[in-house]
């Protein structure tokens, strides 16, 4: 299920990653799926979608961004998920000690003749921009090119 916010007056990014995840600091968990680049730019009426997330986990040594998120997806290669969630520039540097965010992967599809990353993404969120985070939960280089029987995952986004 899709929850879909309306901006009103006196919100920031931060004030609502504190009233949906009670930090403050995880509005890029916000602000990723919602391709927001400044986290000052949301606009009165503006409408956003509120990613779930499933849990959060201290990185502890020895640990890798792929191994984590071939633990937590059975899947590797989706590390993009974990470090568009977490801010991570660099998959291959986090740090021991970091609590790093866990966005939920609930939804599978197989590519079909036609389908576009636009045209899922409005089927399934509703919003046709949401095709960039599609694209970086199934690390697409280029949105414009999935083909036939490709599985693609969908980051799950749902009200608390």
């Amino acid at each position: 299920m899709v929850t879909k916010y309306e901006v009103v007056a006196g919100d920031t990014l931060s004030k609502l990653a504190q009233r949906f995840y009670g930090d403050a600091t995880l509005f890029p968990v916000i602000a990723v799926p919602n391709g927001i680049t400044d986290p000052d730019e949301i606009t009165v009426g503006q409408e956003l979608l509120i990613p779930y997330i499933t849990e959060r986990h201290t990185v502890a040594p020895d640990e890798t961004l792929s191994g984590l998120v071939q633990h937590f997806y059975g899947d590797g290669t989706l590390f993009p998920v974990l470090a568009a969630a977490n801010r991570i520039a660099d998959p291959n540097v986090i740090q021991v000690g970091r609590v790093l965010i866990r966005p939920g992967l609930n939804y599978r599809h197989t590519v079909v003749p036609g389908d576009t990353l636009r045209a899922l993404a409005e089927d399934h969120y509703g919003n046709a921009e949401m095709f960039a985070m599609i694209a970086a939960a199934n690390h697409i280089a280029d949105p414009n090119r999935i083909t036939v029987g490709q599985v693609l995952f969908f980051p799950n986004l749902t009200n608390f």
